[in-house]
């Protein structure tokens, strides 16, 4: 423990320092957050400590920090920063206030060898439970529950942690908006890395890497207008799931090697996929069935997906345009239906003006930009 406070003491010095050399009113990166210089000194100045070393059950000083982190969100106060040293944290946490947790997975306070771990025990329990607006979550390592995370709050910011061997992963159920999930990984779920129901809306979910989550990656059901750039979706049952959920942005997003199917619509209406690499899917790449219509599916690069890159079920109304399928096209890209006979899906050509890509790419579109 003494070493660690070494570290911290060392890590506090190096910010406030490097700060003096920075103009004011500079915008300057600290670990992934931006902070003005005079910002800086007020993150540790009002700072609670936890260290799961420490003498119970201590006071959330710097000398004398918090053994677990339930006592310093008790004993927090608005607008607080609770920073967590690295080690092992058996317990649940419900954040009922708004404040900043901030974990030593990014060396943020100068000992990266193991990470702030929050470790459920397999038990049924949610290991953060966020109740409140405006929270920030960042760079733990969150293993073991029931769920991860769940959110029944908006204006969150989720970054930087790493979510693995829970039953779900985050989980976001009610009309909760504008939340920023970035730069997580979410790994081996045994249902969804991803649960977004029931009127979520206009949440942002960026740069996260979701893998091998056994059911869905991203499950989205009854949410609309939400934004999902950027993330790496891998290996999972299927990739992204849409039921009942439309005005979605799914744009520059990796989307490859999932079992079942890359991206599955249900019902989904009005949503917008570009930009996306879609590839070595099994099943299908893209998949658009139950009455999913208007849907715009342009600029993006369809590869190596088994036995097809795309098709449709009972849905024929959507928009088609510029992308790369497998090989260079000059021709019209007919999109495939399937019809069912008996409980087998057959193939068969549905001519519909919207059920063709026109304007096919000629060679892979530039996927990152949106």
């Amino acid at each position: 423990m003494a070493l660690r406070k070494i570290f911290v003491i060392i890590s506090i010095l190096i910010l406030l320092t490097s700060a003096i050399t920075v103009n004011a009113g500079t915008t300057i990166e600290f670990k992934n957050l931006n902070h003005k210089e005079n910002e800086i000194s007020e993150i540790f100045e009002n700072a609670i400590f936890v260290d799961d070393d420490s003498p119970y059950p201590g006071n959330g000083s710097f000398n004398w920090p918090y053994s677990n982190i339930t006592y310093a969100v008790e004993n927090a106060s608005e607008n607080d920063t609770i920073i967590v040293c690295n080690g092992v944290y058996y317990e649940n946490i419900i954040v009922d206030k708004r404040i900043n947790l901030i974990g030593s997975f990014e060396d943020i306070i100068g000992n990266d060898k193991d990470g702030s771990i929050i470790d459920g025990g397999n038990q049924r329990i949610r290991l953060f439970y966020i109740k409140h607006d405006s929270v920030k979550l960042k760079d733990f390592i969150i293993v073991n529950g029931t769920r991860g995370i769940q959110i029944d709050a908006s204006y969150t910011e989720i970054t930087g942690n790493k979510i693995i061997n829970n039953y779900e992963g985050i989980h976001i159920w009610g009309t909760y908006h504008d939340n920023i999930i970035s730069s997580n990984e979410v790994i081996n779920s045994e249902e969804d890395g991803l649960t977004l129901r029931n009127g979520c809306y206009n949440n942002t979910f960026i740069n996260n890497i979701f893998t091998k989550n056994k059911m869905t990656a991203l499950s989205i059901h009854i949410a609309n207008s939400n934004n999902f750039i950027g993330n790496h979706v891998l290996k999972n049952g299927v990739g992204f799931f849409l039921g009942d959920s439309s005005y979605n942005v799914i744009a520059g997003n990796i989307v490859e090697d999932n079992d079942m199917t890359g991206i599955y619509l249900s019902q989904s209406c009005n949503n917008t996929f570009n930009k996306n690499y879609i590839k070595n899917n099994r099943n299908k790449g893209i998949y658009i069935r139950y009455n999913s219509d208007n849907n715009k599916i342009t600029n993006n690069n369809f590869e190596g997906n088994y036995p097809f890159p795309a098709a449709m079920w009972d849905a024929t109304k959507n928009y088609w345009n510029h992308n790369y399928w497998n090989r260079p096209r000059i021709l019209p890209k007919p999109i495939l239906q399937l019809k069912s006979i008996g409980s087998t899906q057959m193939p068969f050509w549905y001519f519909h003006l919207k059920n063709v890509d026109w304007h096919p790419a000629i060679k892979p579109n530039e996927i990152g930009g949106i």
